[in-house]
């Protein structure tokens, strides 16, 4: 048995050395046949799609596991050029305020032309800085433009010099009492009144001035020797001769503030013409006049009642030949329209006898009846 597996060993050894075979060294480039098969060492074989994908999730989770160094991710980013470490135009060197300089660039609010245009001698583009200094001139003196959006310093328009001065005028802030200087001046005194009416501290001078000349005006008025208000009544309808007219006029030129302010408590007499359609604009004119007097009479008969009383008298008369009662009279002799009934009734015996003793005993029998 030994002798046949000796004899079986040694036919086999000459048969392996004869199948031994030398192969040819590869060319460059060409596929190469290795023992292990054609993928290269480590490689895994091939697999079909869903198992290499959970093989390559296995993978990752184990190298998530496994401690290692942290990798950082970061952008790609432009190398940046130099940048300007001193103001463009006063050369001053920026100072490193936190994260950032004090400074800014010009592109951000203005222009290169605008720059230059401030500092002539100035060396600026776009991509220059200028410290805060220099930046708060140029806003002061370029114009503010919204550009997209950013605002922007650019340089001013040119403009007239009529323009120039009317928007000066235009920036001045005048006062009230300013104003209505200017509105004196332009003969508008009506609205400068109203206006210095209501400014803050004008109206208590204005009331002191007013009451001291109004009462010049009526010291005026009742010292007057041609005053139409010291007639007597030499008739018994005095008001048909009364001179209205001639006292409104009289009036006017001795007193026009206090005319004035006389008339402005009546409606005007194009309102007061055509609010009644029964009255023409002449009767209208009449009736304001009369008015006018009337007001004015009050004044100086409650002032002095022996000589500016012959529109009280007149009156006084006339209603008590009308039945007017004598307490109807004393009412309006309080209001100052007309006399007391005891003077009213001495006027009307005076008119009909003509001799003061006549009333003076009729009046004294009257009274000793009652």
């Amino acid at each position: 048995m030994a002798s046949e597996n000796a004899d079986f060993m040694s036919t086999e050894a000459p048969s392996s050395s004869t199948l031994s075979v030398e192969l040819p060294e590869p060319t460059v480039g060409a596929e190469v046949d290795c023992l292990g098969g054609n993928d290269v060492e480590g490689a895994s074989p091939e697999l079909p799609p869903s198992e290499q994908q959970t093989e390559e999730d296995s993978q990752k989770s184990a190298s998530s596991e496994l401690p290692g160094p942290s990798v950082v991710l970061r952008s790609r980013r432009r190398p940046k050029g130099p940048e300007d470490k001193n103001c463009s135009c006063c050369k001053a060197e920026f100072e490193r305020q936190g994260r950032s300089f004090n400074r800014r660039a010009v592109y951000t609010f203005t222009s290169p032309e605008t720059v230059q245009w401030v500092f002539p001698e100035a060396v600026v583009h776009d991509k220059s800085f200028l410290c805060e200094p220099c930046a708060q001139v140029i806003r002061r003196n370029c114009k503010r433009k919204q550009n997209k959006r950013k605002v922007l310093w650019l340089i001013p328009p040119v403009e007239n010099k009529s323009e120039l001065r009317d928007k000066k005028k235009k920036g001045r802030r005048m006062g009230k009492k300013s104003k209505a200087a200017q509105l004196v001046s332009k003969s508008r005194y009506k609205a400068a009144f109203k206006l210095l009416w209501s400014a803050k501290g004008a109206r208590k001078p204005m009331m002191e001035f007013w009451h001291k000349q109004l009462k010049q005006e009526m010291k005026t008025l009742m010292r007057q020797t041609d005053n139409p208000f010291h007639q007597k009544v030499s008739n018994k309808k005095p008001l048909s001769s009364f001179p209205w007219r001639d006292c409104l006029n009289w009036a006017q030129d001795k007193a026009p503030l206090v005319t004035c302010c006389l008339t402005s408590l009546f409606p005007d007499i194009n309102a007061l013409f055509k609010s009644s359609h029964e009255l023409s604009e002449e009767q209208a004119q009449m009736l304001l006049e009369r008015r006018a007097v009337v007001a004015l009479s009050i004044p100086l008969f409650t002032r002095n009642i022996w000589k500016n009383n012959f529109l009280q008298a007149s009156l006084g008369a006339e209603l008590r030949l009308q039945g007017c009662s004598g307490s109807a009279l004393d009412v309006l002799n309080t209001m100052g329209l007309c006399q007391n009934k005891d003077t009213v009734r001495l006027l009307l015996l005076r008119l009909r006898n003509g001799t003061d003793a006549v009333s003076i005993r009729i009046i004294d029998a009257e009274s000793v009846s009652v």
